[in-house]
């Protein structure tokens, strides 16, 4: 990740001090030219390509009534978004196939369909080629998310005010994000841990739900960790882009742990995938279902991401199969003792479940996925 290098600190520094030193007519400009020579850096033929979409989607929020320019444009994002998946997958099996990665392509999807969804409504305040570019290129995010919203950054970006307090705060989340990355990612849960575990029993119950403990751990802390930079960095530009994490380990059922676990896709996910599937068909199972395949897929199109999509589309029906049982037959836990007892349980649970998912999308095939769930079970 350019986040772990040197000259992205440095770039981000000099950038920061020039943005608040010009002119502040001047910096919407300043910041299109960073974002572009940052991703430019990084990929030219992502600068590339992902330019010439923004032109093409803004091109369409300026006649929303052309049915026919917004099935391209979605047709455009799409198909490039599969093609670039199935492109990897065909990869990992071995394949010679020509290999394309366009760096921040994931989050820059979703970002332009929901510019796209949403022209076609007018949600959108007015706004010139520079808003939608910056917002669609910002160099903070476009690497590691939050999938931020078009009409909350034209709001951040209307009130745009030097802060004393913001700019603490965005050196704070920036410091709180390297020590999840490198202190609790790398170092504690990657080295410390992972070689603590090494020393049980291998192909064990315990061994396998402790290295998929190592391996759900790493991913929060590792993916908060970038959320916080890119926060962070936003706040030094004046920025309020959304949260991402929200302790998810600490959360009591399965439907709290997806509100607080890579927030801004599960958003995303229900706004454009879960109620227009709901709403066409009005059955929950297909919609809840949809929606954890989407985001799976969106990680990775490969057979274990499915499998992992499908395994908590399962529970969250399971879930609130559950809750609504309990509100009819079970009572209240009443008492301030038991309300804790009966709070730590479902933490509990929902952590074991939450973990024993993450042995889907650590293994690297259907049989070693077969092979590690026997085990959890004692097979």
């Amino acid at each position: 990740m350019p986040q772990l290098k040197l000259a992205f600190l440095g770039f981000c520094g000099i950038a920061v001090l020039l943005y608040w030193l010009i002119p502040s007519r001047w910096r919407n400009i300043f910041l299109a030219i960073g974002s572009s020579l940052f991703l430019g850096y990084l990929d030219l033929l992502s600068f590339g390509v992902l330019a010439a979409l923004t032109i093409l989607a803004y091109f369409y929020g300026r006649h929303p009534e052309s049915k026919s320019l917004y099935t391209i444009c979605l047709a455009a994002i799409l198909l490039l978004f599969c093609g670039i998946r199935v492109e990897q997958l065909l990869q990992k099996s071995g394949l010679k196939v020509p290999y394309i990665v366009l760096v921040g392509y994931g989050f820059y999807a979703l970002k332009l369909i929901h510019y796209a969804v949403e022209s076609r409504s007018g949600k959108f305040r007015p706004h010139s080629f520079l808003d939608f570019y910056n917002y669609m290129l910002f160099f903070p995010t476009i690497t590691i998310g939050p999938i931020h919203r078009f009409e909350d950054f034209l709001k951040s970006e209307r009130r745009i005010r030097w802060s004393d307090q913001d700019f603490a705060n965005g050196l704070e989340r920036v410091l709180y994000g390297y020590a999840k990355v490198i202190v609790l990612a790398n170092w504690i849960v990657a080295a410390q841990l992972d070689s603590l575990f090494a020393r049980l029993q291998p192909n064990t119950a315990l061994s396998v739900f402790a290295e998929s403990m190592i391996y759900g751990f790493y991913l929060y802390f590792a993916f908060a960790g970038y959320s916080d930079i890119a926060i962070g960095i936003s706040l030094l530009l004046g920025y309020q882009i959304c949260e991402n994490f929200n302790y998810p380990f600490l959360k009591r059922n399965i439907g709290e742990f997806w509100q607080s676990w890579h927030m801004s896709l599960s958003a995303w996910c229900r706004q454009y995938v879960f109620l227009p599937i709901f709403a066409r068909w009005r059955k929950l199972p297909l919609a809840l279902i949809g929606a954890m395949l989407a985001i799976g897929l969106w990680h990775e199109f490969s057979l274990r991401f499915f499998l992992w999509g499908i395994y908590h589309g399962l529970w969250l029906l399971i879930w609130r199969s559950f809750r609504k049982m309990k509100e009819s037959m079970l009572p209240k836990p009443e008492g301030r003792i038991w309300m804790r007892v009966s709070a730590i349980i479902s933490v509990a649970l929902t952590f074991v479940f939450v973990i024993v998912g993450f042995t889907i999308p650590r293994g690297e095939s259907l049989a070693e996925i077969l092979q590690n769930l026997k085990r959890l079970v004692g097979f």
